[in-house]
């Protein structure tokens, strides 16, 4: 659905401001939440955690600035879009970076072949 269609409804302007700033980043959210979920199964949870807290970090600090220079609230929720954004970038370039994976040199391969 368009935003122009929600224009006509009785949501107030603050709420489309947040739907036309902040909307567009949920996928990145998506895509964090989908490596989170995953994460479990590799055994490795540490970058998506440290996600969340960089995301954190990102809206609460970027937010209080962002009120104090600019008393706007389009301003505030240009933070919280950036910490979405860097919430799935994280988790995303974290996987990509092997943090899912063993990185094995061939030599530790042959190593390991030659002593079971």
């Amino acid at each position: 659905m368009r935003l122009a269609a929600w224009r006509g409804s009785r949501l107030p302007s603050p709420c489309l401001d947040y739907l036309r700033v902040v909307g567009p980043f949920y996928g990145c959210f998506g895509v964090g939440l989908v490596l989170y979920f995953g994460s479990p199964g590799a055994g490795k949870l540490l970058w998506p955690v440290m996600a969340g807290m960089l995301r954190l970090i990102v809206a609460v600090a970027g937010g209080a600035i962002a009120l104090r220079a600019t008393g706007s609230l389009v301003w505030l929720y240009v933070a919280l879009a950036i910490g979405l954004a860097v919430y799935g970038a994280t988790i995303a370039g974290a996987i990509a970076g092997g943090a899912w994976f063993r990185r094995t040199s061939p030599s530790a391969l042959v190593r390991a072949r030659s002593t079971a």
